[in-house]
């Protein structure tokens, strides 16, 4: 079952877009013992190929500048490959726990080529305004596909901390053992 009531302003066309204003009462829940994933790649049109289940028991209480969390969303044999990166993820395990105002990260792992772990937490001073507190292990994870090349992995620890949105992401991490996209930018001819 899932249900909401969010003062949120939804689009349609040109493209899907929701807004959460910035102000209201907020009453969403989302219980079910398995639900299929792949149904919520619509709404993030930058991922394909979404498979795997959901279980939760989470609901969301309180205002948009006062919110109160609760309960626990598990991801379970997850995968899905971001377009920009060409690269599928498999073995996506998840446990998220919420509690009055932060959801803690207990448990993400993702592969491709190698693991993907990370841990830590998300805190809502507001649910516009949400803050990052996350550390993520890499171990040979290959994180981005190179059309007909061998693509790199990266070994080592990120840190992501401060809003969400626009996080100050550092740490230390190695490339090795094949090529990595590189986006072309200004000038061809050069």
């Amino acid at each position: 079952e899932l249900r909401a009531a969010l003062p949120m302003q939804v689009a349609f066309s040109p493209k899907l877009y929701f807004n959460l204003l910035s102000e209201g009462s907020v009453d969403a829940s989302l219980v079910t013992d398995s639900i299929a994933l792949g149904p919520f790649a619509l709404l993030f049109p930058e991922l394909r190929d979404v498979t795997g289940f959901a279980r939760a028991d989470a609901h969301v209480t309180g205002t948009v500048g006062n919110p109160n969390l609760s309960g626990t969303i598990y991801v379970i044999n997850g995968a899905l490959t971001p377009i920009i990166a060409d690269r599928r993820y498999t073995d996506i395990n998840a446990e998220i726990v919420f509690t009055q105002r932060s959801a803690e990260i207990r448990k993400l792992h993702a592969f491709s080529g190698g693991p993907l772990d990370a841990t830590g937490r998300i805190d809502f001073p507001s649910l516009r305004n949400p803050e990052a507190n996350i550390k993520v292990t890499l171990d040979k994870f290959r994180p981005a596909g190179v059309d007909a090349h061998p693509d790199a992995y990266a070994s080592g620890t990120i840190n992501i901390v401060g809003p969400l949105f626009s996080p100050v992401v550092n740490g230390a991490v190695s490339i090795g053992g094949g090529d990595i996209p590189v986006p072309m930018t200004g000038n061809v001819g050069i």
